[in-house]
This record gives C-alpha cells, sequence and structure tokens, in this order.
C-alpha cells in the first residue's frame, strides 16, 4: 500500500485478475464444396441464410450444404465454414470494359469468387450526370480556369463535356481544382486550341458532368445497381471504389488509364471455373507444408472452433443423368418436292475448354449415329435435304444439342463444335479418406481445443459399409479426440422434393448440431446422445439391438430409428482404447478446461513466484471448478469429493521455483454417461417395487 503524506483524496485502483470461466465448445467448423463463397477462407455463419447468401445453396455432387442446414436445424449457433476447390483452376468470371477509343481496357470486372455461378452474371453501363452548369464569362482567366454558374455535382476528378454553340465538337476535360467561393474550375488540359471562347457572352459554354450507372444482371433480373460513377481514381465516386465497397456479386478493377467507358454498354461475364475436376485431398485438408494453408489447414486458425467435420470426404459424385429427349421426326423427301439424294454432313468435335479434339463422341440425328475418331472428327451420311436436330453425347461433357440444314448433296462441313466439360470432383478412395480424418485428428490433437466427428466412407462401388467393414474402418483410428457416426442418414431433398426416399447425406452435421444444441443447453459434460434429430427421415442402413451391441463397444456410435421416437444418437463414444477416455463428453470436458485455464491465467506469467501468486492461482482455478461441479459436470456430493487443487510449496519445490516454474496440481471426477440402465423388480406380500441396481 503507497504511503500518503500530503492530505487529500486519492484514488486508488484494485488489481484486476481475469476471471477463469469455461470456454464455448458448441462453434463447429465445417470444410467441403459450395457453388460460390470464399476459398479456403473461413467464414463464421449464425444461420442458414448467412450460407445461401454467401455460398449459395444446395449441390448435387457435394453434401455441405446438407451438413450445415442439418447443423442449424439441430440446434446449431454458430460455425466457421471453408469453401475448398483446386486453387490453381479455380477462376472467376470475368468482362473487360473496353476504350470506346480503342485503347487497351479500362476495367477487368469479375465475379467475387471464383466459380461457373459468375457465368450467369452481366453488367451494362448507362450515362447519368450528376452536374450541369454554364459558364459565366469573366475577364482576365487564365485557359485553364473557366468559371460557372453553379458548382453542384462538381468535384475534383469529374470529368466534363463543354459545348458553346458555333465552336464545333464538344470537347472533354477533367476537373482537377473546385474553387467553392468563387465557382471557379481548373481543367485540364487547358481550354486553348479547343474551339471554345470563355470570353463570348452571347454564346454560353454549357457543361455537363461525365458519369454513368452500372447495373449487375443476375438471370436476366437487375442485381445490384451503382448510380453516378465517375471514371477518375480522384473523384470520390471513382467507380471501383464505390462498386468494391457495395458490392456482393463483382469486384472491379483498372486494367489501363482513367477513361471513360463506352455508353450505354452491356457484357456478360464469363470463364468462370469451380476448381473441381482437379481437386485432391490436398485441397480438402492441406498440404503437410502447405502455404498459404488450404481447407481443414485454414481452421487452426480459429480459436473459437471446437467440433470438426469434412462430410465431403465421402463423396461419390456422380454425372448428371442425360436429358431425354423426343427423337426427331425424320424428313420427308416426298413434301420437298424433290429425288431422294445423298446428302451428308461432317464436323470436329473439340473440348469446349482445352480445344482438343475428343474421340468417342456420339453424334446422332434421331436415326443415323456416328462416333467421333482420334482426330474428333464424324460423317453423318445417307441423310434427306432439310433441317436435322443432332445430339452429341460424351460421358463427362454436357450434351450438345444443335441445329444443321443441309443444302447440297455434296458433304457440308460444320466446322469445329465444342463440348463443355463436366466439372465434377472426383471421388476419393478409401487411403485419401483415411488421410484426411487422420489430419482431423492430428489438428485436434496438436491443439487439443477441438474434437473431430467422423462419417464412415462409402464403398468403392457407392455401397454402405457392411458391420464388418464398419469395424474394420474404425480399427484406423485409436484417438480420444475423435468419434465415429454410423450408419448415413436420408433426408428431404430440396433439389428433388418429389423423390420418395429423400437423399443420403453424412451424418457429422446433423450430429455436430445435436452436440452443440447439448452444450448451449447443458453444458459440455452432456452427451450429445438420445437427441432426436432433425432434417433427416430415415437411417440408411437400418440398426437393431445385435448390431448396435456389435459397435457399441468397439466405438461405432450408432444412429437408430426407433418407432415413436424419431432417429436418434445412441452412442457416446470416442475412438480412444484407454478407459479412461472412452467417452467423448469426458474428453471435451477436460479440453474446455484446459483451454479455460490457458486463457484465464495468462495474468499469472512474470508475477513474482510467492505465497500470494499461488493463492490467487489456487482460488481462480477452484473457482471455476466449483462453477462446474454445481452444474454437475463433475460427481461427488462436496466440492471435496469432485474436484481438488493443490498449488503451493510442495507443487512447487525451490529447484521449481528457480527454474521459473509454478506447478498447480488439478484432479477432477468427471461424470460419465448411463448407457446401460438395470432396473431390478421385486415384489413383497404387499407392493411392486423398482430400484436402480
Amino acid at each position: 500500500m503507497p504511503t500518503y503524506l500530503t492530505p487529500g483524496v486519492y484514488f486508488e485502483r484494485p488489481r484486476q485478475r481475469e476471471q477463469l470461466l469455461p470456454q464455448r465448445t458448441d462453434v463447429a467448423g465445417l470444410v467441403g464444396l459450395a457453388e460460390r463463397g470464399p476459398l479456403h477462407s473461413p467464414q463464421r455463419l449464425t444461420g442458414w441464410r448467412e450460407f445461401q447468401q454467401l455460398y449459395g445453396g444446395f449441390l448435387p455432387y457435394a453434401h455441405l450444404a446438407y451438413a450445415v442446414r442439418a447443423f442449424f436445424e439441430n440446434g446449431g449457433a454458430a460455425c466457421f465454414i471453408v469453401r475448398v476447390a483446386h486453387r490453381a483452376s479455380a477462376r472467376r468470371a470475368e468482362v473487360m470494359i473496353p476504350d470506346p477509343s480503342g485503347g487497351p481496357d479500362l476495367w477487368a470486372c469479375r465475379a467475387i469468387d471464383e466459380g461457373t455461378w459468375g457465368n450467369e452474371l452481366a453488367i451494362s453501363l448507362q450515362a447519368a450526370h450528376l452536374g450541369a452548369t454554364r459558364h459565366v464569362p469573366l475577364p482576365a482567366l487564365p485557359p485553364d480556369r473557366l468559371a460557372v454558374a453553379n458548382i453542384a455535382g462538381l468535384e475534383p476528378g469529374s470529368w466534363v463535356r463543354l459545348s458553346q454553340p458555333g465552336a464545333g465538337p464538344p470537347a472533354v476535360r477533367r476537373v482537377t481544382q473546385v474553387d467553392p467561393l468563387l465557382g471557379l474550375l481548373t481543367l485540364h488540359p487547358t481550354l486553348a486550341g479547343s474551339g471554345l471562347d470563355p470570353a463570348a457572352k452571347d454564346r454560353p459554354i454549357s457543361m455537363e458532368s461525365l458519369e454513368f450507372t452500372l447495373l449487375v444482371w443476375q438471370e436476366d433480373q437487375v442485381a445490384e445497381r451503382f448510380a453516378a460513377l465517375a471514371p477518375d481514381p480522384a473523384h470520390p465516386r471513382y467507380a471501383p471504389l464505390v462498386v468494391n465497397e457495395g458490392s456482393r456479386l463483382i469486384r472491379l478493377e483498372a486494367s489501363a488509364p482513367p477513361g471513360l467507358p463506352p455508353l450505354p454498354w452491356r457484357g456478360p461475364l464469363a470463364s468462370g471455373a469451380n476448381g473441381l475436376r482437379d481437386l485432391d485431398i490436398y485441397d480438402l485438408v492441406g498440404a503437410p507444408e502447405g502455404e498459404p494453408p488450404l481447407g481443414l489447414a485454414a481452421l487452426a486458425r480459429e480459436d473459437e472452433v471446437g467440433l470438426l467435420a469434412i462430410p465431403d470426404l465421402a463423396m461419390r459424385p456422380e454425372p448428371p443423368p442425360p436429358v431425354k429427349r423426343k427423337p426427331p421426326a425424320p424428313s420427308d423427301p416426298c413434301a420437298l418436292g424433290a429425288p431422294w439424294q445423298r446428302y451428308a454432313l461432317a464436323g470436329r468435335v473439340v473440348d469446349g475448354e482445352a480445344h482438343l479434339p475428343l474421340p468417342g463422341v456420339k453424334v446422332s440425328d434421331g436415326l443415323r449415329e456416328a462416333v467421333t475418331d482420334a482426330l474428333g472428327r464424324f460423317a453423318l451420311a445417307d441423310l434427306p435435304p432439310g433441317s436435322l436436330d443432332l445430339l452429341l453425347t460424351l460421358p463427362g461433357y454436357a450434351e450438345l444439342a444443335c441445329r444443321a440444314t443441309v443444302k447440297e448433296p455434296s458433304p457440308q462441313d460444320l466446322g469445329d463444335l465444342a463440348l463443355a466439360p463436366i466439372d465434377l470432383p472426383p471421388a476419393l478412395d478409401e487411403a485419401d479418406i483415411a488421410y484426411g480424418q487422420q489430419a482431423m485428428i492430428a489438428q485436434c490433437e496438436a491443439l487439443r481445443d477441438r474434437f473431430a466427428l467422423l462419417d464412415p466412407p462409402l464403398t468403392a462401388q457407392g455401397e454402405h459399409l457392411d458391420p464388418s467393414g464398419i469395424l474394420a474402418w474404425r480399427a484406423r483410428f485409436d484417438t480420444p479426440f475423435a468419434a465415429l457416426y454410423y450408419p448415413w442418414l436420408r433426408a428431404r431433398d430440396p433439389l428433388a422434393p418429389a423423390a420418395p426416399q429423400g437423399r443420403l447425406v453424412p451424418p457429422s452435421g446433423h450430429v455436430a448440431g445435436a452436440y452443440a444444441a447439448t452444450d448451449l443447453a447443458a453444458g459440455v459434460h452432456r452427451p450429445a446422445a438420445n437427441r432426436a434429430l432433425a432434417f433427416a427421415d430415415d437411417v440408411a442402413v437400418p440398426v437393431d439391438d445385435a448390431l448396435h451391441g456389435l459397435l457399441n463397444p468397439q466405438g461405432v456410435n450408432a444412429i437408430r430409428a426407433l418407432p415413436g421416437r424419431g432417429i436418434r444418437i445412441l452412442g457416446a463414444r470416442t475412438l480412444s482404447s484407454e478407459p479412461a477416455w472412452r467417452y467423448v463428453n469426458v474428453r471435451r470436458l477436460m479440453s474446455m478446461l484446459e483451454e479455460a485455464l490457458r486463457d484465464g491465467l495468462q495474468w499469472a506469467v512474470f508475477e513474482p513466484n510467492d505465497d500470494q501468486l499461488r493463492l490467487g492461482v489456487r482460488l481462480g482455478i477452484s473457482a471455476l471448478l466449483d462453477r462446474l461441479w454445481r452444474e454437475g459436470a463433475f460427481l461427488g456430493d462436496s466440492p471435496e469429493a469432485a474436484y481438488r487443487v493443490r498449488c503451493d510449496a510442495a507443487t512447487t519445490p525451490p529447484e521449481a521455483q528457480a527454474n521459473g516454474r509454478l506447478i498447480a496440481e488439478i484432479g477432477v471426477a468427471p461424470t460419465v454417461p448411463y448407457e446401460f440402465v438395470v432396473l431390478r423388480l421385486g415384489l413383497t406380500a404387499d407392493e411392486l417395487r423398482i430400484s436402480e441396481v
């Protein structure tokens, strides 16, 4: 305590120490494929609508959107999403805005994120004017100055069009300075040689500012509008500055010195790519020495994450089914008033992206069929004259329908026909899936503040694992930082609402939502088991009592469809072989406790290692443990039976103090779930008694 010598009023600020508080454990981190959104950059979301706005909707070949929907419908409150793709092949759709004078393109307009979704965008430019006025003739003004009647709408950086009766074509100048008191504009370049005469009182110079309005079109509807944009960087409404700050769809980047774009003008964005065909396991979980971190590795920087799931590890994407088209009716040569002749068509089919020949393409008009050779060439003979509808098909490519007109008996060459490749991700094999799940476990073990939720893979044929298969998969792992849930679930599919059986989805998104809801309602010490799952209609593989009894002792948590009780998680075991870490809630409780102590005891670093410090540490830890005990996290009828804390001279001997160490010993008795409730039935002379054993 300080010594006060001078009479007066003094303020003493008590020393504040951080209170040890339980840490949040309900925030999930999910990694997978999405229609759009930032690549390999975790984004925090608090609802399904936020996911739709940022990442788009459901995809037929990916599970991430279904997992996020399941997470929030089952009680999740917040999650981090990482969209993945092959960075080298994913591209943003773009269009270049030209210079009407023939110079280099003025701006590059690109979709905000990579993906083919950007190919549905277009932009249009329309003329606009912020200011319009007339000049005021003043004597003795230099050639770069012009007095005007009104400066409203004129800023430094404004481009203006000047016109004067009898002075020839209008002149365009740039405003460099505005004097609001005198109403003077400084122009660049000067008016010398422009044919304009500022001294002419009977021929006023008309002036209007040159701005434009940019419209962003999505699916032929105006999605965004940016009015009164300026082409000059010195203007407060410089186009890239305003658009990039307010648009959720595009980014505008200057590619040449400032210039006025063509007005009006419209252009579609093109060349966007999802980057899925080259996707590999390292895009999902990150390369061992990868920089910057990709996929799962990007989540390592988010301290708030407490759960990990990668639902798209187990995807088996299939190309969309071919469109069933009605064969066109053959042409009737008699109706054409001409005798039958042997007409023919020829052409070449190429890859729409690589522009290389495509062999094996089927070309059909409904009656005749040809297949392209090694050079991509095909020929259809014995054709009737007139119009023919051709259909080109090749696995892995989108169908192409085109119309050809046969006019002459000599073979007609259609030129190059381009097939667009279907951008689907490859199915990962068992080795890649095991590597990805082991990477999840490795991150959890290294950071010790999160827990991995593993999905069972499908077989190479796309079938679900049988009991021996799931047990063999479980045997690959031995860790208390992960849990495996079986089987997959059936959920209603918004992409196919009429499908009677719904869509098969991995369970990790549903399970993560159940974890989060339990953590928020009761605490991390409560296992997320025996909870009915929302956004689930059935299980992919029925689990009966016999199969459940086989899976549970091996650490495979079963999800069962119970008549009258819905779809429920009936397991709470980790993948650890150590009995002490058998249950999920025990491991997650200890992880939360470690994180709370790590964050809440930072104040103790560099403090004097004396009895007062040890007392403060002991009291802080005891307060946290007492709170958890009162919430039901620990066994025992009293604090002494539930936990113990030692931090004194015995735990920190002189040699430890000499090395700058402070050691506290903590013991807790965490609660474990009742997996088997045994009731004893007894009949006495006058009553029936039921008691728990």
